[in-house]
């Protein structure tokens, strides 16, 4: 029995030539309005303590509400070498990557008194101290919700925004990029510069146009 040959069809015109191409929208990094940042803090500290403290961290960490925070652990926290460990298979890098602890935070953590637990303790466990079980995942996102309604607090304002609040602060602030990269842990300056014009951060000189009155 012969071999035969596979037959093939072609095409004379592209079938999907007329359809409308769609627009991607990219979904930029939002952070609090200034009305409202002082607002959320003044109501968490009195009413939610435990998401204030969880909010304050995300502040000073930079790191992922869920993917990250949630599963820090005593151990992970360097006081002596003011260093956040987070490991590898929390980092969205897929690595072993450490966050600077600055002169404020280190206050908070020292407050406390992290000695007193186990390494293994996550540091946002139940009872408002750490402990052996960590958070189910949306827990914070959950209790935020309330207050968001109740601030009237945008949709786009969520508890990741003290990350891009933060950012927003240490670059009105003065800070030099390359230590803003070591909390954003983003790869190049390029990859920061871009993270901070989606929220409107214009670098570099003052912006002046000369414009005609009409």
């Amino acid at each position: 029995m012969g071999s035969t040959s596979p037959e093939y069809a072609y095409l004379e015109k592209n079938l999907a030539e007329k359809i409308k191409r769609l627009e991607v929208y990219r979904k930029g990094n939002t952070p609090f309005r200034n009305q409202v940042f002082s607002k959320i803090l003044e109501k968490m500290k009195d009413d939610e303590p435990d998401l204030y403290q969880f909010s304050r961290f995300i502040y000073y960490s930079c790191m992922r509400p869920d993917a990250e925070l949630r599963y820090l652990q005593v151990g992970h926290i360097d006081l002596h070498r003011r260093l956040i460990q987070v490991p590898f298979g929390n980092s969205k890098k897929k690595k072993t990557q450490y966050i600077p602890i600055d002169d404020q935070f280190l206050e908070i953590l020292e407050e406390m008194e992290l000695d007193k637990y186990k390494e293994s303790d996550f540091v946002f466990s139940k009872d408002g101290r750490p402990g052996a079980t960590c958070f189910y995942e949306g827990y914070f996102r959950k209790k935020f919700i309330p207050l968001k309604k109740e601030l009237k607090i945008n949709n786009g304002e969520t508890l990741y925004s003290f990350k891009h609040t933060r950012c927003i602060h240490l670059v009105e602030d003065g800070e030099k990029l390359h230590n803003i990269i070591k909390l954003t842990r983003h790869k190049t300056l390029a990859e920061l510069m871009d993270y901070l014009k989606d929220m409107g951060v214009i670098l570099g000189d003052e912006v002046k146009f000369k414009s005609r009155s009409i």
